[in-house]
């Protein structure tokens, strides 16, 4: 049951919540490389979802998160994003699929990018099967 304040507690949008989950993939190891932000980029500029918003939404929500990872309060961010993400199958695969693409862009997962990867396939409720072949799919997509 949700308290009367919870309920009137604004929900961020779809296009926020996933760009969030994206970035937080990027920045979730403590280093940013140059891969990881050009595919940020590129997902955010082809993905329906977030060619809906501007370029300057896109850049203000990336500035707050990178601002959230500079205060090692990422995960504060990463919560309200999977809380607020709707609550659908197909988008919780495409969402894993984006960040585990951004995971992967450097062509090595370390243990946060796991830890990571794995608290939001958990999280996002995706079968197993499925986070699976995602995860062979980036790894291969971003091996050769």
């Amino acid at each position: 049951m949700t308290s009367p304040a919870s309920a009137l507690k604004p929900r961020w949008s779809l296009a926020r919540c996933q760009f969030i989950l994206i970035c937080a993939a990027a920045l979730i190891d403590r280093e940013l490389k140059p891969e990881e932000q050009t595919e940020v980029f590129a997902i955010a500029s082809r993905t329906p979802t977030l060619t809906e918003i501007s370029q300057e939404v896109i850049q203000g929500i990336w500035d707050d998160v990178f601002a959230h990872h500079q205060r090692n309060d990422l995960m504060s961010l990463v919560r309200t994003a999977i809380d607020d993400l709707p609550k659908d199958p197909k988008l919780a695969l495409s969402t894993y699929a984006h960040a585990a693409d951004v995971a992967h862009a450097d062509r090595r997962i370390d243990r946060r990018e796991l830890r990571f990867l794995n608290t939001l396939a958990k999280d996002l409720k995706l079968r197993p099967a499925d986070r699976r072949l995602v995860d062979e799919i980036m790894d291969l997509k971003n091996r050769h």
